[in-house]
């Protein structure tokens, strides 16, 4: 199977409050990747395919937040209950609205991510929510 995404995904634990059409409560969740168009959120079960969410990330090195919004496209276990092996149950959500904020925060992750040193620091830190001193080296100004 071929990849054609047009922005890289980006292997990424952050904290997530989940709200489901329909639903007054919000759920707390993680991301396990997120990308400028889509993220994938751990999920134990996973909510169906066409479910319209709301979510709220947080980024705790820098307090900032941004609310994205988006629609259910893929889920683990599917409707048959079959999962691939090593996947973690969850949901893929195709993002229909994004903040400005949450675009640039994207961009400026990817472009660092390539970077030697910043690749290091990553690898160490893709599963937590505090990315420390990568993230802040990412928010200065150049």
């Amino acid at each position: 199977m071929s990849d054609t995404r047009r922005w890289p995904r980006l292997a990424l634990a952050l904290e997530v409050k989940v709200r489901l059409e329909h639903r007054d409560h919000a759920i707390d969740a993680k991301t396990l990747n997120i990308s400028r168009e889509g993220v994938f959120i751990a999920m134990d079960p996973p909510k169906p395919i066409g479910t319209r969410v709301r979510m709220s990330l947080a980024i705790a090195s820098t307090s900032e937040k941004f609310v994205i919004e988006g629609v259910v496209v893929r889920c683990s276990p599917d409707s048959e209950g079959n999962v691939a092996p090593g996947e973690t149950p969850g949901i893929a959500v195709f993002l229909t609205l994004t903040s400005p904020g949450y675009t640039r925060f994207c961009d400026e992750l990817s472009t660092r991510r390539s970077e030697p040193v910043f690749s290091e620091e990553f690898d160490e830190q893709k599963t937590s929510p505090n990315l420390g001193p990568a993230l802040e080296s990412v928010r200065k100004p150049r």
